[in-house]
Formats: structure tokens, sequence, C-alpha cells
């Protein structure tokens, strides 16, 4: 079984995806799979095809720091509404669980943003809602 962890490619998604290595590692799991979803408005414009290349070069970026971890840090770019994408993602994937950070910016600790908070109230499976990677 796999992992999944969003990323909206800021500094807290990476501690997030941090999390989630170090998660997948202990519980022996093979891959964690680093989505970033992309908005259907900006995916469908020719014009944003560098930006979408953009994208997909901060992921991988994301993921080869962890390329002597244990465990394979797939990636995947998506084109969709971000929340409803992810937990479709979790199902399809057949992942035990979704780790993501709390919200992009790190203004406030006792909100979550508008996508993690989506995420928890759709999602099937469990989510681990990172605010400091520190602990782990």
């Amino acid at each position: 079984m796999s992992i999944i962890c969003g990323s909206d490619l800021s500094a807290a998604s990476g501690g997030a995806l941090e999390v989630a290595v170090a998660l997948a590692a202990q519980r022996g799991d093979r891959e964690v799979v680093l989505v970033h979803i992309v908005a259907p408005e900006l995916g469908v414009e020719a014009a944003r095809e560098p930006a979408l290349e953009d994208a997909q070069n901060q992921l991988d970026a994301q993921a080869k720091q962890y390329a002597k971890a244990p465990v394979v840090v797939r990636t995947q770019l998506v084109v969709g509404p971000a929340a409803e994408t992810l937990v479709g993602l979790a199902e399809t994937e057949h992942t035990e669980l979704i780790v993501i950070s709390a919200r992009s910016t790190s203004s406030s600790l006792l909100r979550l943003g508008t996508t993690t908070s989506k995420v928890i109230a759709r999602s099937t499976v469990p989510v681990l809602v990172i605010r400091d990677p520190a602990p782990w």
C-alpha cells in the first residue's frame, strides 16, 4: 500500500511530504505518491502549458530530495478540483492514508485551509493533517 501526500508546492506541503516519507518508511510501504493538483481553468489553456511544466519541475524537485529514502516518492500532476481529485486518487490508488499540510501558509496555527477542510470532510480514508513536521 502507499500513502498519498497532497502538495501545493509550498514549504508547508514540503513538511507534509517529510512526514509522509517517514511514516511510509516506518510502516514498510513501498512508495509515497506526491500529488499536485492544478485547477481546471488553468490546466486546459494552451498558454498555460509552461506553468504546468514549471509545476511538474517543482514537484519533481520536492521528490528528488528523498532520492535516498527507503521508499520511492512518485509524482503525479493532475488537473481537476483539488479536494475532490485528491480524495478520488486516494480511492483509485487504494491508499490507506492521505497526508496534507494544514494550510499553505503559517499565518495561523488555529485554522485549516479550504482544501484541507474539504479533504477531511470527503475522504473515506484517514487524513493526517500536518501543522509542524519537526516532531517527526
